[in-house]
């Protein structure tokens, strides 16, 4: 059997995992969490609509009903093309066929300062961050007898109009 390493849990890494033919191939999915989400659910966390229990699951439970089929947690920090392996923060893996899956970061379009000056919602962990810095904004808010002060705290901005900025705005 030839094997397969998919570098990316997301939807494209698990869903070519689901459909490869498991007689044919022995596949390995690597990806630095060992669980996979439902990322267009990420404002519902930051808006503390759901936890993030509601939209993760763990690689190693939804895969053990496939034959040949294995997940290894890592990050990847090289790839050998010559020797057919790719090495993890954790092991080595050789392969037949490569997959690279590995998802998408955050574009702010030539202002990339905006990165270090929002919060994010592109991971479960940036979500809980949005939400907790949210909540604790709604809390000072609450208390807070200045009205200028107040309503600077309870004042919030949704830069992107993509699926997610719309989302967590109406949210």
């Amino acid at each position: 059997m030839e094997k397969v390493v998919i570098i990316g849990g997301g939807f494209a890494g698990l869903n070519l995992c689901k459909h490869l033919d498991k007689n044919k191939y022995e596949v390995c999915i690597v990806d630095r969490n060992n669980f996979n989400t439902f990322p267009p659910l990420f404002y519902q966390i930051a808006s503390s609509g759901l936890t993030s229990s509601n939209i993760c699951f763990p690689f190693r439970r939804e895969l053990k009903k496939y034959r040949n089929v294995s997940y290894h947690m890592g990050h990847v920090k090289d790839i050998d093309l010559v020797n057919r392996q790719i090495t993890t923060s954790y092991e080595t893996i050789g392969y037949d066929r490569l997959v690279l899956a590995a998802g998408s970061t955050n574009n702010y379009f030539g202002m990339d300062k905006l990165g270090e000056d929002t919060f994010g919602i592109k991971t479960i962990a940036e979500a809980a961050h949005t939400r907790d810095e949210i909540l604790d904004r709604l809390e000072r808010g609450a208390l807070c007898q200045d009205r200028e002060r107040r309503r600077q705290l309870l004042s919030f901005l949704v830069v992107g109009g993509g699926p997610a900025g719309v989302e967590i705005a109406g949210a």
